[in-house]
């Protein structure tokens, strides 16, 4: 491999061919591992040590964007449904490929700048059903007042440092661009040495983000058994969810919080948006 072959992102392309990105991978001399499960599932794996991680970059169109220092990567196809290709890809990345503890400023600014990058892209916020639809600070005093782990805040707003630090170890952020939906997340987890040390400065940080297709995305509401025909369920499934939206919505206003009535659920199913009746 030559300099400037080793200096090339790996790319990635959600619904490739399993023999065609084997084959690109095999030309610039990408080891891939390839587990082929009895249950019908196939995963293409990639594991980088330290000191040998790449960049890599999801082609998406005008959405395309570049993951830092990859740690890891699966692939999953399923052979029930070939012609989805690879349907769904994982990344577990870091900010620095170094192996040291991140401080926690280092890390809000990596993570929610990159989440600001991919905001500028055109990726959008996406608010599960029954989530209610706060704009600004709010959105993160939310997660902090309701331990929320799964709340996606508001794209356009930086949480304070405190903030940060209040939102627990882990969180998930949901957003999407045309046909795709992308879950990307940060995991902290404390140095044992650093327990007793106050203030509380750094931490190892690692960062994961999963991207698959609409349709996949949406049968993740469904009953294992009703995946197949999720569009027929649809309409039952989400009903209740955007009635406890309301609900909430009403105990929320009466805290003092203000409802962003102009957020609009993006559309999934051809009925959407579906609303209680």
């Amino acid at each position: 491999m030559n300099g400037n072959e080793s200096s090339q992102p790996l790319v990635f392309t959600v619904g490739e061919n399993p023999t065609d990105f084997i084959q690109r991978m095999k030309n610039i001399r990408q080891s891939i591992g390839v587990d082929r499960q009895p249950a019908g599932l196939n995963f293409y794996t990639i594991d980088a040590p330290q000191g040998t991680r790449k960049i890599a970059r999801i082609e998406h169109g005008p959405y395309s964007f570049e993951i830092p220092p990859v740690m890891g990567f699966m692939g999953v196809e399923s052979m029930r449904l070939p012609e989805l290709g690879i349907k769904l890809l994982d990344f577990t990345f870091v900010r620095k490929d170094d192996g040291q503890k991140t401080t926690h400023e280092q890390a809000r600014e990596f993570f929610i700048g990159y989440i600001r990058m991919l905001a500028d892209l055109g990726w959008q916020r996406y608010l599960q059903p029954d989530s209610p639809r706060l704009l600004g600070s709010q959105s993160y005093q939310y997660i902090v007042e309701e331990t929320d782990n799964f709340y996606v805040p508001d794209l356009n707003i930086e949480p304070s440092l405190a903030t940060w630090k209040d939102m627990g170890n882990t969180h998930i952020w949901t957003i999407y661009a045309g046909d795709l939906f992308m879950k990307i997340k940060y995991r902290r987890e404390q140095d044992p040495r650093d327990q007793n040390k106050s203030p509380d400065e750094s931490a190892y940080y690692i960062f994961s983000l999963e991207i698959t297709t609409k349709d996949e995305y949406a049968k993740g509401y469904m009953d294992f058994e009703n995946r197949a025909t999720w569009k027929q369920h649809w309409a039952s499934e989400i009903k209740p969810l955007k009635t406890l939206r309301y609900k909430i919505e009403a105990e929320l206003r009466d805290k003092g919080y203000t409802i962003d009535t102009s957020y609009q659920d993006p559309i999934i199913h051809p009925d959407d948006p579906i609303e209680p009746d």
